[in-house]
């Protein structure tokens, strides 16, 4: 979810205990017609791919709470500067 403060959007994610990929990276998510579905970006590509891919901050409260793998997510796209969606098409 974007946020506004100081003049600054930035993206928020609230770290849990049951934290997925998708909620990082995104999942296709159904549209209301039958087998029709669309890919809808996680707070992590988000905020990756905001303002025209110049990227922006991203806030992630209770980071000690997510699983390691979860962790390891964020610090390979910080070390690597890049995500891979095998998920997504194009």
């Amino acid at each position: 979810e974007g946020f506004t403060a100081a003049g600054k959007d930035f993206q928020l994610f609230t770290g849990h205990d049951e934290v997925r990929s998708a909620d990082f990276l995104g999942s296709w998510q159904p549209t209301g017609t039958p087998g029709s579905y669309v890919w809808v970006n996680g707070c992590l590509v988000r905020a990756m791919t905001a303002n025209n891919g110049e990227g922006q901050p991203l806030l992630v409260e209770e980071f000690t709470r997510m699983p390691t793998r979860a962790q390891n997510m964020f610090i390979s796209a910080l070390s690597d500067g890049y995500v891979v969606l095998n998920e997504k098409p194009d």
